[in-house]
């Protein structure tokens, strides 16, 4: 789901004004490679990303960094669920159960750990540096035949939420 779409659907569900929640969405950073924390420098812009980045990009980022310091309704989860700060990082995490949060009515998001994405970033640096192949992640289908393989035996291991409903 898009971040400007997601940032509008919890305002909805929070019964948040409008406006408030436009003056937020218009403003969230196009490009999410720039850190959320401190002020806008060319050094928290990934350099691989430095290219895209233009100067509108840089200014929402630093007025979004601005709205999140403020205190108001809508920037302190901690005002309608109790939280704790996740292990090994700074991120704060619910500490209700799923079924519990949605029953609550609270709106239930699982997001793909960025550990998870950095061990395939990581895997694919491997390959290179070995072997000398390039791997488009994106253009492997989702139809081949030796994943499907690998399914039938039932290695598994490690392939994560495969077992989920």
């Amino acid at each position: 789901m898009a971040a400007r779409s997601s940032l509008r659907d919890v305002g909805r569900v929070m019964n948040i004004p409008l406006n408030e929640v436009d003056r937020v969405a218009k403003v969230f950073p196009s490009h999410l490679t720039a850190t959320l924390a401190g002020v806008l420098a060319e050094k928290d812009i990934d350099p691989k990303q430095k290219d895209v980045f233009t100067s509108e990009d840089k200014e929402k980022a630093y007025d979004f960094r601005k709205m999140a310091e403020e205190k108001s309704e809508i920037d302190d989860i901690t005002n309608f669920v109790p939280v704790s700060v996740a292990k090994d990082s700074e991120l704060l995490v619910s500490q209700y159960d799923n079924s519990v949060a949605e029953e609550a009515g609270l709106l239930k998001m699982d997001f793909l750990g960025l550990k998870t994405l950095t061990i395939i970033k990581d895997a694919l640096e491997i390959i290179k540096d070995r072997y000398d192949v390039d791997i488009d992640i994106d253009a492997i289908s989702l139809e081949d035949e030796k994943t499907f393989e690998l399914f039938q035996r039932g290695d598994m291991v490690g392939i994560f939420q495969y077992e989920s409903p």
